[in-house]
């Protein structure tokens, strides 16, 4: 009897674990690093050449949900904004638009915030930016 008590524990310990393994959410963030490749100075600079730059077609395709042929006209005019930019400066003007849009969607939008990372991605690959983007996530 001890022994089949013994193992209804087990058996209940392995399911509670089970349980609670089942409904984990998690949550990513994207950070900028402002001190990695080329210190502060670097990013100061940068910041203000994205802040003379136009990359509205940049914001727009990384943090809206759009049909796909509007995205597609979006990515190509993001392109040509981008290569108006320093090279040294693109990986950190796409992480601050990531950033800005994960702060608009705010906690309860985890999956559109993924979806802005995937598609700053996109925009380097697509876009063949010379630097690239180190994307560092924070998971809760």
């Amino acid at each position: 009897m001890a022994k089949l008590a013994a193992l209804a524990t087990i058996f209940a310990v392995l399911l509670l674990v089970a349980n609670n393994y089942a409904f984990r959410t998690t949550i990513t963030t994207v950070e900028i690093d402002e001190s990695s490749r080329g210190g502060e100075g670097s990013w100061k600079e940068c910041q203000q050449k994205i802040q003379k730059c136009d990359l509205s077609e940049c914001v727009q395709y990384i943090t809206q949900s759009r049909n796909p042929e509007s995205r597609s006209e979006s990515l190509q005019q993001c392109c040509s904004q981008m290569n108006k930019l320093d090279d040294k400066c693109h990986c950190k003007a796409l992480k601050m638009m990531v950033q800005e849009g994960q702060q608009q969607a705010g906690q309860t939008g985890t999956h559109q915030q993924s979806q802005m990372v995937d598609r700053a991605q996109t925009v380097v690959t697509y876009c063949r930016l010379p630097q690239r983007c180190e994307w560092q996530a924070v998971w809760f």
